[in-house]
C-alpha cells in the first residue's frame, strides 16, 4: 500500500548543493552586515571626536577672550576624554591681533 519513494541518480546531490549555496549566501550577508556595522562605528567615533574638539575650541576661545584684558599669556591644556587626549592651545594675544584656538587629538 505505501509506496517507497526512490530518488533517481540525478537527484541525490541536489540537496547538498542547495544547502551549500544557501550557506554561502548567508555567510556573505552576515559578513556584509558586520562590515557595515564596523564602518558605522568608526564613523560615529570620528564624528564624536570632531564635535568634542569643536566644543573645546569654542570654550577655549571664550576663556582666552575673557582673559585678554587681564593677561596676554598663551594657554595650553590637555583633557583626557573618552580614552583620548584632547590638547587645547591658544597662543598669546597682542592688541589688535586675531584670537584662535586649536584643538588636537
Amino acid at each position: 500500500m505505501l509506496r517507497q519513494l526512490r530518488k533517481t541518480d540525478s537527484e541525490q546531490g541536489i540537496v547538498l548543493i542547495i544547502v551549500l549555496i544557501v550557506l554561502m549566501v548567508m555567510a556573505i550577508v552576515s559578513m556584509t552586515i558586520f562590515s557595515q556595522s564596523m564602518s558605522q562605528s568608526k564613523s560615529a567615533r570620528a564624528q564624536i571626536d570632531q564635535i568634542t574638539a569643536e566644543q573645546l575650541a569654542k570654550g577655549g576661545f571664550w576663556a582666552a577672550f575673557s582673559n585678554t584684558s587681564s593677561s596676554s599669556t598663551a594657554m595650553s591644556t590637555s583633557f583626557p576624554l573618552n580614552g583620548r587626549t584632547f590638547t587645547l592651545s591658544v597662543p598669546s594675544v597682542s592688541s589688535g591681533s586675531n584670537l584662535t584656538a586649536t584643538v588636537s587629538y
